[in-house]
């Protein structure tokens, strides 16, 4: 090996491999990028079929590298990891003040509304021409755009600035009319400032949900398992569940960053209503578009191509996932009932709150009694059930949720007997009030 000085043997592991072939010693060189394997006999002083292969695989890898570098400059240069590491330094850092998504959605908007006056004031200092044009292009996740351009001349340059663009296909624009009133509520309450939080109060709502999420990790570890339901359920009753809930979320993504998927879907739903969703909200409507999501998956012109092309078919739920769908709608329905109540009052009573966590616990409680649910969703509605007593559980140690009910003219001691309380838990309720 100390002879062979030519640059052919750095595209090859090294020492390589020797084998004996009727009675003449052979070299067998393994290739770093592909791990394939060249024979090359001692004897030999030839190389023609190592410097063969070396220059077939450093053209293709070159071919590419070249490729990459061309989606590269199309797509945008954000790179995950580096920006993680930024973040890092950014927290290490005390100089730093990272604010939170709350702070940086209400500067985002700031932006665009000082962006549009200065914009507005420069199109009426203008004295010349303006010429409206549109601009199309698709980009690298076939999502379709289609911009109306602004385009005049100032001090001899040319200025083009985008006023509006429409995305997605026909039927996106109704998605947006059905959600006006929805967005405009949301903007009545976010363009209060009465309403809006200081740091230090975004940093204590920060320390309070950590805190939560340990207790209820902390349940699910300790509380949860020691139900039957939970210790009795195999893998594949988990699997089932989760691949359900996998599958439909996937497929969503798929058809939200392709516009001729959503132009096939919409072809497919008909008269159906087709809006957009937030997630706690997929499920029902994947219910409701089952037999057009069934037959968008089984389309052969979403099934061709090798990967990493997505084809469809894997993300088509089979009817037991369904099931696990449709049983699992009727029992998060309350929950979101439950929050949209919530959400209405800036500021929920305990009077308000304390019946719907009865009424939660009610609904989850039929539910473990209902023999009919699969394993999977019987376990996960214990699961669930758990959760919620140890959190209510932590109203035994205050009073102020008794003296609410007890003092609220609706409700009263009856509220404790329509429960179905102990006679003595509703005396010990009245002395403590």
């Amino acid at each position: 090996m100390a002879s062979w000085t030519s640059a052919i043997y750095d595209h090859y592991h090294l020492p390589p491999s020797i084998k004996v072939e009727d009675s003449i010693v052979k070299y067998v060189f393994s290739c770093k990028r592909h791990g394939t394997t060249h024979t090359h006999a001692k004897k030999d002083s030839s190389m023609t079929n190592l410097k063969n292969h070396a220059e077939r695989c450093d053209m293709k890898a070159s071919s590419a590298s070249s490729k990459q570098l061309k989606i590269m400059d199309i797509a945008s240069q954000y790179n995950e990891g580096e920006f993680r590491l930024l973040h890092i330094y950014w927290l290490l850092n005390p100089q730093v003040k990272i604010h939170s998504d709350m702070m940086l959605d209400c500067d985002i908007k700031e932006v665009y509304e000082v962006s549009k006056e200065r914009l507005k004031e420069l199109l009426k200092e203008h004295e010349g021409r303006f010429h409206v044009t549109f601009d199309a292009w698709s980009a690298p996740n076939s999502h379709d755009y289609l911009s109306i351009m602004l385009v005049w001349c100032d001090k001899g340059q040319i200025c083009v600035v985008m006023l509006d663009s429409v995305e997605g296909t026909h039927w996106s624009l109704p998605c947006r009319e059905d959600n006006i009133d929805d967005e405009s509520d949301i903007d009545e309450v976010e363009d209060d400032k009465d309403d809006l939080l200081d740091d230090e109060e975004l940093a204590a709502l920060d320390d309070i949900q950590k805190a939560l999420e340990e207790e209820e990790d902390t349940v699910i570890e300790e509380g949860s398992w020691d139900h039957e339901e939970v210790l009795e359920l195999t893998d594949e009753e988990v699997n089932t569940k989760v691949v359900a809930l996998t599958k439909l979320l996937k497929l969503g993504k798929c058809i939200f960053h392709k516009s001729s998927l959503q132009k096939e879907l919409a072809n497919l739903c008909g008269n159906k209503k087709i809006v957009v969703l937030k997630m706690i909200r997929v499920i029902e409507r994947g219910l409701h578009l089952r037999p057009a999501l069934d037959a968008l998956c089984i389309k052969s012109d979403h099934n061709k191509g090798k990967p990493p092309v997505k084809r469809l078919k894997h993300f088509r739920l089979t009817d037991v996932e369904w099931t696990v769908l449709q049983q699992l709608h009727p029992i998060l329905v309350n929950f979101l009932k439950v929050t949209d109540r919530i959400s209405q009052s800036g500021a929920p009573l305990l009077h308000e709150v304390i019946p719907m966590m009865d009424i939660l616990t009610w609904e989850l409680e039929k539910a473990v009694k209902n023999m009919m649910l699969l394993p999977c969703v019987h376990a996960g509605v214990s699961w669930g059930l758990a959760i919620i007593d140890k959190y209510y559980s932590k109203t035994d140690e205050s009073i102020m949720w008794k003296m609410a009910m007890i003092l609220h003219p609706h409700y009263k001691l009856d509220y404790f007997h329509s429960q179905k309380w102990l006679t003595e838990w509703v005396k010990t309720a009245e002395q403590s009030a």
